[in-house]
């Protein structure tokens, strides 16, 4: 995607996700109250910081604290086909990581979306912390997106190469990398690379083809 088509996605994606103004409460005495259940409140009107490495762009996540439990929403802007799902996201109070209850997708659209870019959110569940008092700050940590499936243990490499191999984006930007894999993250080196891209690109662009990118993405954020 272009740079001035990209800012120009992104400003759409922030508009949208300004909240609409909150509707009248009408009394109705005959409605059954709905049971209530962890929900994100109502963003505010103030424009989201955002957060890009490697070429992927987040969105600072918002948080409530209910019920005992403080619920996360995630969200990030991304281009790429297949189904792409969050690594490791620790969120962290105090110091101490919470423990993660439950994890899913809520994108308005499929993460299969064709569409050469797209919004992805997910909703974390986490136990509740000590703290009685609102607001909770938190510091947030997203790891990793990645590809799904992961590779298997030890194959990750033979798989990225073959991917590389098979790209014509890569190929048409006489990209050559090398992959090492010595720990839970393989490592990927450029070894050569066309005149007409950077060195900065050319990582983005081979982390994006290979399934796997590394972040991480730290923000501080409070509880409404």
């Amino acid at each position: 995607m272009r740079p001035i088509l990209a800012l120009a996605f992104l400003s759409l994606v922030i508009a949208a996700c300004a909240p609409a103004p909150s509707p009248v409460p009408v009394s109705n005495p005959t409605a059954t109250p709905a049971q209530s259940v962890p929900s994100l409140a109502a963003p505010t009107q103030e424009i989201p910081e955002t957060k890009t490495i490697n070429g992927i762009t987040f969105l600072s996540p918002q948080a409530v604290a209910q019920d005992g439990k403080i619920v996360v929403k995630v969200c990030y802007v991304w281009e790429g086909e297949g189904a792409w799902e969050l690594g490791k996201t620790i969120a962290r109070s105090q110091g101490s990581e919470l423990s993660l209850e439950t994890s899913r997708e809520i994108s308005q659209e499929p993460v299969t979306s064709p569409l050469p870019s797209t919004m992805r959110c997910v909703e974390n569940i986490y136990q509740g912390t000590s703290e009685t008092a609102a607001p909770i700050t938190l510091t947030m940590e997203i790891e990793s997106v990645h590809l799904s499936p992961l590779p298997e243990p030890g194959k990750a490499c033979e798989l990225y190469q073959s991917r590389w191999m098979n790209s014509p984006e890569i190929q048409a930007a006489g990209i050559e990398a090398k992959c090492i894999e010595n720990g839970e993250t393989p490592e990927i080196e450029i070894e050569k690379i066309g005149s007409q891209m950077s060195v900065l690109r050319a990582k983005e662009l081979v982390w994006r083809t290979a399934g796997l990118v590394a972040g991480p993405w730290i923000f501080e954020i409070t509880t409404h």
